[in-house]
């Protein structure tokens, strides 16, 4: 992702996320559950979204090789069946 695009996607969040900066945290809703044996889901709400959104583009703006995050109930996620970690490698 060349740097313009960077910049026009973390302009977009940034928007979207002022839209929501007067909601409570507790309004953020995201779960991550086995659906079948070959697909996981994960569901959100427009501020979980968001919030999934910018943990992505911090990830790909540092490119910090194996910088990561880690999502479970004990985190953001209301329901998880499985923890997940979303992980940043240039070569994956």
């Amino acid at each position: 992702m060349d740097n313009t695009l960077l910049q026009e996607v973390r302009e977009r969040l940034d928007h979207l996320t002022q839209d929501t900066s007067g909601k409570s945290p507790s309004s953020l809703l995201a779960s991550f559950k086995r659906t079948d044996a070959k697909t996981l889901m994960l569901s959100a709400n427009r501020e979980g979204m968001i919030y999934f959104a910018s943990i992505l583009i911090s990830l790909a703006d540092k490119g910090v090789e194996n910088s990561h995050f880690h999502f479970d109930e004990h985190t953001v996620l209301d329901q998880a069946d499985q923890d997940l970690v979303i992980r940043y490698s240039a070569t994956p």
